[in-house]
């Protein structure tokens, strides 16, 4: 029996917390990039509940392992790089929202989750990054306004 250790990762800022008492599995991760080593054979069976297997779709929690995520069907057979979920590391996030042409960055936005999108948003409120075109696409894709989030965060550090 493959009694291989599976790292998940978490990729949102807050906590995300799987609980699954068929399984006797209960696990919380409380930050960003927090890891919980995972037994793979466990890992395997928890994708069955819709619920975990939607914050691993979505990129809420992430398996860098290429391999396990296509053997979960997390990503296609024959990628060599992640192509279904893609998760941003906090310095790609700061180059799609300042330096990332246009139109290229609507095409990697296209690519991401909206929990990643949503990520992306918390990132620019965080260091106050505004590109007014570049906002205005994120907001259509989350519903989130970066300007007023910034806006407000400014007004609560003032009272």
């Amino acid at each position: 029996m493959d009694n291989k250790k599976v790292y998940v990762v978490s990729t949102v800022n807050g906590t995300v917390g799987i609980s699954l008492p068929e399984y006797g599995f209960r696990k919380d991760w409380t930050k960003k990039g927090q890891k919980v080593a995972i037994d793979k054979e466990l890992l395997e069976n928890i994708m069955f509940d819709p619920g975990t297997e939607y914050m691993f779709r979505t990129g809420m929690l992430y398996i860098e392992d290429m391999e396990v995520k296509k053997e979960l069907g997390l990503e296609p057979e024959d990628a060599t790089e992640p192509e279904n979920i893609i998760v941003l590391s906090d310095a790609e996030m700061k180059r799609y929202l300042t330096v990332l042409p246009l139109h290229e960055f609507k095409e990697k936005l296209a690519n991401l989750s909206i929990e990643q999108k949503k990520n992306m948003v918390d990132y620019a409120v965080e260091n106050e990054i505004i590109n007014l075109e570049k906002c205005e696409l994120l907001k259509e894709a989350t519903g989130l306004n970066i300007v007023r989030m910034i806006e407000l965060n400014r007004q609560n550090k003032e009272v």
